[in-house]
């Protein structure tokens, strides 16, 4: 059965709002103010460097509103799904049988915003504190919640509590027609290798 959709809270984009702020004051007003207090050519130079910079931090800004609009996750009976990327799309998909650790984390300033992270960590990528987990589901404010939904759902197919979809007629009878079709072909090659013989 697939769920709907979890789609991070909006004020994911004020927290990417806000280390963008903090990050541009950073390095942009420094550059303006040396600019403004050295001499041709290095004023000319860090000047270039501030537009460019100055540039960089208004593309980001718009491009952060692309990508929250690009992020989904889907908790199924026997998977997570996340789906993120705006010029390079990514889909990751997490079946129950490879997770190894769901743990969540909450920065500071993801507190003032009341958000928090998942992460679904498999064998393959394991570390500190979701560092390298295979799937982080960022930016809810139910994030405890979506844990504790994942977890529910990973007891229950562990314990074969949940059974897997039922199939249709339609792949039976489809599924049915091409072990038919390699059955035939394999009694070809066979009576083909025996006359070779």
């Amino acid at each position: 059965m697939e769920a709907p959709a979890l789609i991070p809270h909006p004020d994911l984009k004020k927290y990417w709002r806000w280390h963008w702020a903090v990050w541009m004051i950073l390095l942009c007003v420094p550059l303006l103010i040396l600019a403004l207090g050295i001499k041709y050519p290095g004023n000319l130079i860090l000047g270039i460097s501030f537009a460019v910079m100055f540039a960089l931090f208004i593309f980001l800004r718009m491009y952060l509103s692309w990508y929250y609009e690009s992020l989904s996750y889907t908790i199924e009976d026997d998977l997570v799904v996340g789906k993120r990327g705006v010029f390079w799309k990514k889909n990751v998909t997490v079946p129950f049988t490879k997770i190894t650790n769901i743990d969540t984390s909450q920065g500071p300033v993801q507190r003032m915003f009341g958000l928090g992270t998942v992460h679904v960590q498999t064998a393959g990528a394991s570390g500190a504190q979701g560092a390298v987990a295979e799937l982080r589901i960022e930016g809810m404010m139910n994030f405890a919640e979506v844990k504790d939904d994942i977890l529910k759902l990973l007891r229950a197919h562990a314990s074969g509590k949940v059974s897997p979809a039922p199939r249709t007629a339609d792949a039976a009878t489809a599924e049915g027609d091409t072990m038919q079709a390699m059955l035939v072909e394999l009694r070809a090659i066979r009576s083909a290798l025996e006359n070779n013989e």
